[in-house]
């Protein structure tokens, strides 16, 4: 019996045991967890610059854009380009409306110089309104329609409309008359002409001895 008990041991030394004395109530610390890999979102891409289109003097918004009237007199700037090219000079970088002036006007409205148009529906005339909240764009008549004060038994003064019709800010310039053209070649079938001899060389007479 003794030496069953005295032989144990080695029989665990043989197998390749190894025992760990572990306090009561003791927890091995837990391994540290990986940390997410945090990636930063893509950049915004920049804004796209805003579109600048110059004019100078009043001229027609395109519909896209709300229609109706311009009224800035000197240089300024657009988002948006001419709806008609073909009615407007570019010079300088700028776009200047030179024609046709029709204005479409819908129902009665006050006349330059204290008058009263009477036609009614859509209409023309060659002139644009003052400017003013009275004056409404329609855009289903592309025109401007009076929601005012006046009638025509109670015309507006005079200086209501100051300026009766709009005049271009410039003409479109004469273009440039073409250049001349370049002078051509010899043509090369012609041969080159030969050379003009050389004059003669010019002989004096000699002169006759004194006496």
């Amino acid at each position: 019996m003794k030496r069953l008990v005295l032989s144990l041991p080695f029989l665990v030394l043989a197998a390749g045991c190894v025992i760990r004395t572990v306090p009561v109530g003791y927890a091995p610390p837990p391994e540290p967890m990986a940390q997410p890999v945090v990636v930063a979102p893509p950049p915004a891409p920049a804004p796209a610059p805003a579109m600048q289109v110059w004019y100078a003097g009043p001229h027609f918004i395109p519909d896209a854009y709300g229609g109706g009237w311009c009224y800035e007199e000197g240089p300024h700037v657009h988002p948006y380009y001419p709806d008609r090219p073909d009615a407007y000079a570019y010079e300088g970088g700028y776009y200047s409306y030179t024609g046709p002036w029709a204005f479409v006007y819908v129902d009665g409205h006050p006349l330059p110089g204290g008058g009263w148009c009477f036609i009614r529906g859509a209409h023309t005339h060659d002139f644009y309104p003052p400017r003013g909240a009275e004056w409404q764009y329609q855009r289903d008549h592309r025109g401007y329609a009076y929601r005012g004060p006046y009638r025509p038994n109670r015309l507006p003064p005079v200086s209501y409309w100051p300026r009766p019709a709009p005049r271009p800010a410039f003409q479109r310039p004469a273009p440039a008359p073409a250049p001349a053209p370049y002078p051509a070649e010899y043509p090369a079938q012609y041969g080159r002409p030969s050379p003009a001899p050389a004059p003669a060389p010019y002989a004096y007479p000699r002169p006759v001895p004194a006496p």
